[in-house]
């Protein structure tokens, strides 16, 4: 089996490669989305929340940084991609 990530090419201030999720979550933090991708970022990100659990409201210290300094997300592509902290159905999260 081949996992799969994509993340940011450059890392951010605290030297992590952020997830799609992060990216566009930061974007929207930072108030840089025009109009029509907020409109389209909104709906989308509701999908995939009603369409997939979330980790970490199934583990509440899953991406505490204190416990897991290196829980990441890229085009990564690996068969053994880490420590796994969490798995269900459909994403692994893991500590590289």
């Amino acid at each position: 089996m081949t996992f799969l990530r994509y993340e940011s090419p450059t890392p951010n201030a605290r030297g992590f490669h952020v997830g799609i999720f992060g990216l566009a979550n930061g974007l929207v933090r930072e108030a840089t989305l025009s109009p029509e991708d907020r409109a389209w970022w909104r709906p989308s990100n509701d999908w995939f929340d009603a369409a997939y659990p979330d980790p970490g409201k199934t583990d509440p210290t899953l991406f505490d940084r204190s416990a897991h300094p290196r829980v990441a997300w890229d085009e990564r592509r690996s068969a053994a991609p880490g420590a796994v902290l969490s798995e269900d159905q459909v994403q692994i999260v893991v500590a590289t």
